[in-house]
């Protein structure tokens, strides 16, 4: 996996929900119809714990808050989506602070 063209270690955990965008109206009839403008992905990634030289580099990403690609395989083969990183909520390791553990972000594909 690979975000902002760095390597970034396989998460425990990966979610993806596809997310409809749309816009919904009544035609004069009554009938309900939909206009789908787009299919956008969230990502949900969780790591048990992360080095600082890993961590950094979500860090890095999250405070710059900028669009980057996000690079990984499903069972279709290699993807790439344009991501914002939403939340990076994590926890430090009393005994070694430089530890991050119970990291979970939320991207959200733009």
């Amino acid at each position: 996996m690979k975000l902002n063209n760095l390597i970034i270690p396989t998460p425990k955990q990966m979610n993806i929900e596809p997310v409809e965008l749309s816009k919904t109206a009544r035609t004069v009839s009554g009938r309900k119809v939909k206009d789908i403008i787009a299919i956008k992905r969230n990502f949900n990634l969780s790591y048990q714990g992360l080095k600082p030289d890993s961590f950094i580099i979500f860090k890095t990403v999250y405070y710059a808050g900028k669009a980057v690609l996000l690079e990984y395989e499903d069972a279709e083969g290699p993807q790439i989506a344009n991501v914002m990183i939403n939340t990076l909520p994590y926890s430090l390791l009393k005994q070694n602070p430089k530890l991050s553990q119970n990291v979970t972000m939320a991207l959200e594909e733009v």
